[in-house]
């Protein structure tokens, strides 16, 4: 066997893309160009009340559209004033969730009426972990120091997390020049 502390250790994800789920579209449809007529310029001096009519979701794959919805904390019905904090919040609630890289609303007016579009981007979903170049025993020490599950979000923060504690468990076993490829 190699040397250990010169052994580079490779990480390999297999990320899921999702089959949809109920009424999820599997594609979303490109935002729409906001300079366009039917979405007309808003008045930041001048908000206006309207009722929101609709509330569609753009760009989920293996997510329900209605529970982000929900969870966004909009309702059909609602009375809000546009422009205003009304959909910054709902914006503000999707994106803790993490799930997402990318969260677009744009709002379509009719007379008093609102139509809301969110267009979302998912994350991948982590579908498998394995390691290349240490050994069995290793392996399950790192999946356990991990916390690996399958299913969860593939993030820029989970991926280097993950190299972090890498390099700090053979660290701990005094191999300073391991490398880590994800």
């Amino acid at each position: 066997m190699k040397d250990p502390s010169l052994a580079l250790l490779w990480v390999c994800l297999l990320v899921f893309a999702g089959t949809s789920v109920g009424n999820a579209q599997t594609s979303a449809p490109p935002p729409p160009d906001s300079t366009r007529l039917d979405y007309p310029y808003m008045d930041y001096d001048n908000p206006r009340q309207y009722i929101i009519k609709d509330i569609q979701v753009h760009g989920v794959t293996y997510l329900d559209p209605e529970i982000l919805v929900s969870q966004s904390g909009m309702q059909r019905g609602d009375t809000v004033w546009l422009p205003g904090q009304y959909l910054s919040d709902a914006s503000r609630r999707l994106w803790s969730q993490r799930r997402f890289s990318d969260v677009k609303t744009l709002v379509q007016t009719q007379a008093d009426s609102a139509y809301i579009h969110i267009y979302l981007t998912q994350r991948p979903l982590v579908y498998n972990w394995s390691f290349d170049g240490i050994r069995k025993g290793e392996t399950t020490d790192l999946v356990e120091k991990l916390s690996l599950r399958r299913g969860v979000e593939l993030s820029d923060f989970r991926i280097n997390n993950s190299i972090d504690i890498i390099k700090k468990y053979y660290r701990d076993k005094s191999f300073l020049n391991v490398g880590v490829d994800i």
